[in-house]
């Protein structure tokens, strides 16, 4: 069980460093775009990231609480502060990326409203 556990928690890893490459890809794009279609094609995979991203961090937590408890060490104070620092990560980048562009989006469909 507690080599299923490991492999799950590193699929998790791999998983959350995909949508993190997902979200560069889309923020670069976004970047060099000139035009609001490219801007919009460029952030189209933004809805995977939620998804993605959201999964992928409760697999990583879900595995390993579950490989602290098999594997004999119980709760150490390495285990509470981990999970702290995770949860607060979160939190600091809620504003940043494609699928929060806040002003950026709303300048975004006024463009394509004018286009239209």
């Amino acid at each position: 069980m507690l080599q299923l556990l490991l492999f799950l928690h590193i699929v998790a890893v791999a998983l959350l460093f995909t949508g993190l490459g997902i979200e560069i890809a889309a923020l670069l794009g976004a970047k060099r775009a000139t035009t609001a279609a490219q801007v919009h094609a460029a952030i189209g995979n933004g809805r995977l990231m939620g998804p993605l991203m959201g999964g992928s961090a409760v697999l990583l937590i879900v595995a390993g609480i579950g490989m602290v408890q098999l594997g004999g060490y119980g709760w150490q104070p390495w285990t509470l502060t981990g999970l702290v620092i995770h949860d607060q990560r979160p939190a600091q980048r809620r504003d940043r990326g494609p699928r929060s562009a806040g002003r950026r989006r709303t300048d975004l469909a006024r463009a394509r409203r004018r286009a239209a």
